[in-house]
């Protein structure tokens, strides 16, 4: 069975009109494809209408929620109005029990992100818990003090190295050589030198790339940054609130 879900007729200073449905189908799997067809009202003759691809193996009504919105944002751009309650209803019409969780779709998509964010967090403190003593034993012997660089105070070697080892671990689920870490981190600060913008303290960093996306190692606090997804022209925010720029200068508001 398949249902108009949601109507959008728009237009263009040229006088050219056209209407967006957007359908939703029930198939005998029990799943749902979301799907969208655009008629022209006013077009020139050689205008045809556009085409976008459905969406398939929908189930539950958050995920017919989160697919309609990008679906939506996609045709008829950012910021359209719809009547959720209507569109609820609709999709109720093919399912009530889908229809109710559509109609809460935002709030039943949070709740999965917090549940998902809750297990990743459990997740990666076990694994931290289970190296522990094994970066404790990477990093023995460097300097617990923290360095200055101008008027900005940056994390020790010990700590920068230690949050290198750890936003690997947490990447890729193992630890790199003691070599590579002291490389990665510490050999990059002979050639770093401050420059202070506009109360920025400025400095270049170690640029990384691989199939995980592209990125580099913050030199304030020791994290790998990633910027997804993998690209030339991007700007990345460090956990510990120095920005990244892909010129491969990382900017911290001086306090």
């Amino acid at each position: 069975m398949k249902k108009v879900i949601f109507e959008y007729v728009d237009g263009n200073m040229a006088g050219y009109e056209w209407r967006w449905e957007v359908s939703l189908e029930r198939l005998d799997s029990g799943s749902f494809t979301l799907s969208a067809e655009q008629t022209l009202i006013e077009a020139d003759d050689f205008d045809e209408p556009l085409e976008v691809n459905p969406v398939s193996g929908l189930v539950l009504g958050e995920d017919i929620f989160e697919a309609f919105q990008g679906l939506v944002s996609e045709i008829c751009g950012d910021g359209v109005d719809f009547d959720l309650e209507d569109v609820a209803k609709n999709v109720a019409a093919l399912d009530s029990a889908t229809g109710r969780r559509f109609l809460h779709g935002e709030e039943l998509l949070e709740q999965r992100a917090f549940r998902e964010r809750k297990t990743e967090q459990i997740e990666t403190e076990a694994r931290l818990s289970r190296f522990k003593s094994k970066i404790e034993e990477l990093t023995s012997g460097l300097s617990d003090e923290a360095e200055k660089l101008g008027t900005t105070e940056i994390r020790s070697p010990k700590e920068r190295v230690q949050t290198y080892l750890k936003s690997r671990l947490m990447r890729f689920e193992e630890l790199p050589s003691k070599e590579t870490a002291f490389t990665e981190v510490l050999a990059w600060d002979e050639n770093v030198s401050p420059s202070i913008q506009d109360g920025w303290t400025i400095l270049k960093y170690r640029q990384t790339s691989d199939i995980h996306g592209t990125g580099g190692i913050c030199p304030y606090c020791g994290f790998e940054v990633r910027a997804k997804p993998l690209a030339s022209r991007w700007n990345a925010n460090c956990q510990c609130g120095a920005n990244l720029d892909y010129l491969g200068q990382a900017h911290l508001k001086n306090e």
